[in-house]
């Protein structure tokens, strides 16, 4: 009994030595009996790391981040690479990683065991690069008469101070300051390296005068004027200051600030005269222009002549033998003038029978709102026109109401040379 329990001591040993000692494929014996058996390795646990970046972005000149990273399966070693370098802790760590310039920082772990699969992680952090500065500057009203004040107003983003060699701005980066400039003006700002500008025009008008007097037949007036930075401009008649609207000009279309003149039936010059102004704006700032008066013309008349050039021909009835030109001799009244005409006539150098004479008279008597015509005849013999020539300048002339004009005219002549007698 007592040797049957030392044998079975010593199978149990045997076999617990056999099934614990790593051998494949194997068998035991024992006394005689044999048993093959295969013997399994315990499984080798498997390995994992997980890496994470805080923050993952940021905007220069912020340039670091934290990197963490954990494992499971006790790895045998890990190891850095792309963005980062070098050994890391198996057991899992952090590291800051600062001086990173902008762009895209890609960082990379992987760690080894033996007997299973390496286990890798990354992580991106992007650094976008630092954001641009800029600037805006405004001015309010952009357009003012002179004297007259504009808001200069500023914003930026980006930017530590501001300066400008047009106006104080104290190195604020925002702000407003009044300014009134004598002339047009543009302003600049400069913050850390970003600009603007803005211009402040000075509404002006130059000169706004009357062309001349107007006829009392057609009173209406015309004007010339010169603008500067204007939008559009009305014309105003007295006290009232009636406006001529755009739609009321019939002459050029549009009331321009341009300097070219145009001229206005519905404020016609009233009575003896009228008082008159140009008003122009921008951008709801208004400028007007000193009065200026326009007077209807004193009396007047013109003197006309027709044909102003003609040949002598030969006269009939009374001017037989004579050779005549004639002329039609006109008076136009203006502005209420009223008197009668006298007229008379100065040759230029013409034969010795030269001569002239009016028809009905040299007077030309005003009735019914004006002068019915006169026929002036000039003639001298036939005898006396010995050569081609043209006799210029005839000087008609009209003398009435204090008043002279004149009417310029000329005759030619187309004469032959008298014969040469001699005696034998």
């Amino acid at each position: 009994m007592k040797k049957n329990k030392i044998l079975l001591s010593s199978f149990l040993i045997i076999f617990s030595i056999l099934i614990f000692t790593p051998k494949a494929d194997a068998s035991w014996t024992y006394y005689g009996y044999s048993q093959p058996y295969t013997v399994v390795s315990p499984p080798v646990s498997s390995i994992t790391v997980t890496l994470t970046a805080n923050p993952t972005s940021m905007t220069s000149p912020t340039d670091q981040t934290t990197l963490t990273w954990s494992t499971t399966g006790n790895p045998d070693s890990c190891t850095a690479s792309n963005g980062w370098s070098g050994n890391k802790s198996v057991s899992g760590d952090s590291q800051v990683i600062s001086g990173l310039s902008a762009g895209n920082h890609i960082f990379d772990i992987t760690c080894i065991k033996s007997g299973v699969s390496n286990a890798s992680d990354s992580s991106l952090v992007v650094v976008y690069p630092p954001a641009s500065p800029f600037v805006t500057l405004t001015a309010n009203p952009s357009a003012i008469p002179s004297g007259g004040t504009s808001n200069l107003s500023w914003t930026s983003s980006n930017t530590t101070s501001c300066t400008s060699a047009d106006f104080t701005t104290r190195g604020s980066t925002s702000g407003n300051v009044n300014v009134s400039p004598s002339d047009t003006t543009t302003y600049s700002i400069n913050c850390n390296g970003a600009t603007s500008s803005a211009t402040v025009s000075i509404i002006k008008i130059n000169y706004f005068n009357p062309l001349s007097c107007v006829q009392s037949s057609s009173p209406n007036p015309k004007f010339a004027w010169n603008t500067e930075n204007v939008s559009s401009c009305t014309i105003n008649r007295g006290a009232s200051n009636q406006s001529v609207g755009i739609s009321s000009q019939i002459s050029g279309g549009t009331l321009k600030p341009d300097g070219f003149y145009y001229y206005t039936s519905s404020l016609a010059v009233q009575g003896g005269g009228s008082t008159y102004n140009l008003q122009c704006t921008n951008g709801g700032q208004t400028v007007t222009s000193s009065n200026s008066v326009v007077n209807v013309c004193a009396p007047n008349f013109s003197l006309g002549a027709n044909p102003s050039s003609i040949a002598f021909v030969d006269g009939t009835g009374i001017y037989t033998g004579k050779k005549i030109v004639t002329y039609s001799i006109t008076a136009t009244p203006m502005n209420g003038f009223n008197s009668n005409v006298s007229l008379s006539v100065n040759l230029p150098p013409m034969p010795p029978s030269t001569s002239y004479s009016f028809t009905p008279s040299n007077l030309m008597n005003y009735s019914g709102g004006g002068y019915s015509p006169i026929t002036l005849t000039i003639f001298m013999d036939a005898a006396d026109m010995t050569s081609t020539t043209v006799y210029s300048p005839i000087v008609i002339e009209g003398i009435g109401g204090g008043l002279t004009r004149q009417a310029i005219v000329s005759a030619s002549a187309n004469g032959k040379k008298r014969p040469i007698f001699k005696e034998f």
